[in-house]
């Protein structure tokens, strides 16, 4: 395994000291892509996942994301019916498990929430088919899948997928799509790769952490000119991510 590829999480959660670890969430970097989904399909996709009064059963892959471009979705949430499942243990985790072997029977969720995970599970072809059978028919999955983003393994990164990769791959496994499109511009790719690139020149963690820490605060206000440029075909071509909710038929 390649450990610690590019990702800051692992680092944070490494600090056992509360206070050690509230400072390093307090000057944890921005990520450098804003999610651009528009306000009426934030909503839309809020209400097909958790219902109208928040009541619909949710199945959170991967323990969610409470900071970050992801945390739009659990906005003005209650979180009473979501039981958040991660391959180890952590603060708020309901289960531990495999997302590619989960204990829980067919049709058992009314969602399944699928946030920057996918990529990091080298069998996705089990993941999906496993969110798919504990999903009551009806019931719907929200995913979000990096397109172009440096590699960020924490500790392993494997996938990357095209939107229309994403459509199709969704659609053969009995889902049918209600809202799909750009969640990342190309903006955010740009302040990606250029963070990156930028901070491995030389074999050392440190300086690399370093350098990538401080041109992430640098170039963080950068990333809202995405929603500037949503509808235009440099944001359909040059994504940093891509979202897809689908109904199960």
């Amino acid at each position: 395994m390649n450990k610690l590829v590019g990702g800051y999480g692992s680092r944070l959660l490494k600090y056992k000291n509360n206070f050690t670890k509230r400072i390093a969430s307090i000057l944890y970097p921005p990520a450098p892509f804003s999610k651009v989904i528009n306000k009426k399909n934030r909503h839309f996709i809020q209400l097909r996942v958790f219902g109208e009064k928040s009541n619909l059963k949710v199945l959170d892959i991967g323990s969610g994301l409470t900071k970050g471009p992801g945390s739009w979705l659990w906005k003005d949430i209650s979180s009473h019916n979501t039981t958040r499942v991660d391959i180890v243990d952590g603060p708020n985790i309901d289960l531990v498990a495999d997302a590619t072997d989960l204990p829980i029977d067919d049709g058992s969720y009314d969602s399944v929430v699928i946030q920057s995970v996918a990529e990091h599970i080298e069998d996705t072809d089990s993941l999906m088919s496993e969110c798919v059978r504990i999903l009551k028919s009806g019931g719907c999955i929200y995913l979000e899948m990096p397109f172009l983003q440096g590699v960020h393994g924490d500790p392993d990164d494997f996938w990357r997928m095209t939107l229309n990769g994403l459509e199709s791959r969704m659609t053969k496994l009995n889902l049918e799509p209600l809202s799909l499109g750009v969640s990342g511009g190309p903006i955010g790719t740009m302040v990606w790769i250029f963070c990156d690139f930028f901070s491995n020149f030389i074999k050392n963690n440190i300086f690399n952490f370093t350098i990538r820490f401080l041109l992430r605060w640098l170039f963080a206000p950068l990333r809202f000119l995405d929603f500037l440029l949503i509808n235009t075909n440099a944001s359909k071509r040059l994504s940093c991510e891509h979202y897809f909710l689908g109904t199960k038929k």
